[in-house]
């Protein structure tokens, strides 16, 4: 019985868990903003689609701040090394 019982507090604590997590995550989705200008200019992925980014007014305390993220890995220092990266890309 106590078992049984332990085994059911564990579910309930999960579905809690999945919960709050589905309720933080839905009011996160955040507009993409493709720059097409960039390819004009030769900026563009490894991929070779064009750059782009996502962007959000802030709130409270933070509305006047930046957050920035910068996506590190894309760097090649030769086209060798480019070559290599760029079919590595097509997997991912």
């Amino acid at each position: 019985m106590r078992r049984m019982s332990g085994t059911r507090l564990i579910q309930w604590l999960n579905l809690l868990v999945w919960t709050l997590v589905m309720l933080k995550t839905e009011g996160a989705n955040v507009s993409i903003t493709i720059v097409e200008d960039a390819v004009a200019k030769g900026a563009v992925c490894l991929d070779g689609s064009p750059p782009a980014y996502h962007w959000d007014k802030g709130f409270g305390a933070g509305i006047n701040n930046w957050l920035v993220h910068i996506e590190g890995g894309g760097w090649c220092n030769n086209v060798t090394l480019f070559l290599i990266v760029q079919e590595l890309v097509r997997f991912i």
